[in-house]
């Protein structure tokens, strides 16, 4: 399971960082994550989000992976090509 390079990390986690702080140029969006996060734990885990995606190793992606994707789960990938 060493298949995730350094590249694929840093793009991974540019991706989900963007993603976060276009979601939340938008009141609304950053209310609805609020409340989300506050209805699972604390709303103040927001505030670490980027933080703790930064901190995220290929080790750490091998282990979910381990722990997650096993003989009882389904991948699918989807590329587009050209």
């Amino acid at each position: 399971m060493g298949f995730i390079t350094d590249k694929d990390l840093k793009e991974a986690k540019g991706f989900l960082i963007g993603q976060y702080i276009l979601e939340h140029e938008d009141t609304r969006e950053m209310a609805d994550d609020l409340g989300y996060w506050e209805s699972i734990r604390d709303a103040k885990l927001l505030d670490n989000y980027v933080k703790e995606i930064c901190r995220v190793s290929r080790k750490d992606i091998i282990s979910a992976a381990r722990k997650y994707l096993t003989k009882n789960y389904t991948l699918a990938v989807i590329e587009q090509t050209g």
